[in-house]
């Protein structure tokens, strides 16, 4: 008798699973795609500082540590000179941090993402959100290439 409801319980709390799996991927489908944009904040003004930052919070999930990870393995190797010289800044900021709020405004961020910042005399001329670090982070060398590229397109504008 105990076996058998065991065997129900866990078929029942499968079933559960499987149930809210199918409601966050129905809700993950209802959200809009999100576009990749290039913001030019200050036309003509070349950048000579190139920030990349990884936005995170509090709470962080496997995915979210993954793609912090993947972000500093692809700058770190790809721009070592860059970074030597201070022409390229890695970081990372957490938006839950006092006085970080004004970034979810400044950047329209509606998850933690990876922002590549070109800034001149202290002032930023141009910003591009990498969301889809989110769908490409379990294909590494995609990874990789998408976040090294649009740092690349940010220093081919460095006078």
């Amino acid at each position: 008798m105990k076996k058998r409801i065991l065997k129900y319980a866990l078929i029942a709390l499968a079933g559960v699973g499987c149930w809210a799996a199918v409601q966050q991927a129905r809700q993950a489908a209802d959200l809009p795609a999100v576009r990749q944009k290039v913001v030019t904040t200050q036309p003509g003004v070349a950048p000579d500082v190139i920030q990349v930052t990884y936005f995170s919070s509090d709470v962080r999930c496997a995915t979210c540590v993954r793609i912090e990870r993947l972000t500093r393995e692809a700058i770190e190797k790809n721009f070592a000179p860059e970074i030597a010289s201070g022409r390229v800044v890695l970081q990372t900021i957490n938006l839950d941090g006092p006085g970080n709020e004004h970034f979810v405004q400044d950047y329209q961020l509606i998850s933690k993402t990876v922002i590549v910042s070109g800034r001149a005399k202290g002032q930023e001329v141009k910003w591009e959100n990498l969301q889809e670090v989110w769908s490409i982070q379990k294909d590494e060398q995609a990874f990789e290439a998408y976040v090294v590229d649009a740092v690349r397109r940010h220093l081919g504008s460095v006078s």
